[in-house]
């Protein structure tokens, strides 16, 4: 994950994190941050599926940071 920020952009990195099909269709990586229905994985980060979203594609743009 080395240089996630300066090789992909931010809306690029979100809209895979929200469907992965639309970037790869042949992908089996699953939506884990469903646009519609209950937000996935509340005991691990509470929040919509925005929210989520959100939070994973910032430390991912953040990560060279630490």
């Amino acid at each position: 994950m080395d240089d996630v920020a300066e090789r992909l952009r931010p809306e690029h990195i979100r809209r895979w994190l929200a469907e992965p099909k639309s970037i790869l269709p042949y992908t089996a990586m699953p939506a884990h941050f469903p646009a519609t229905g209950p937000p996935l994985g509340q005991d691990i980060f509470p929040g919509s599926s925005r929210e989520q979203l959100d939070a994973v594609a910032e430390l991912l743009i953040r990560y060279d940071d630490t």
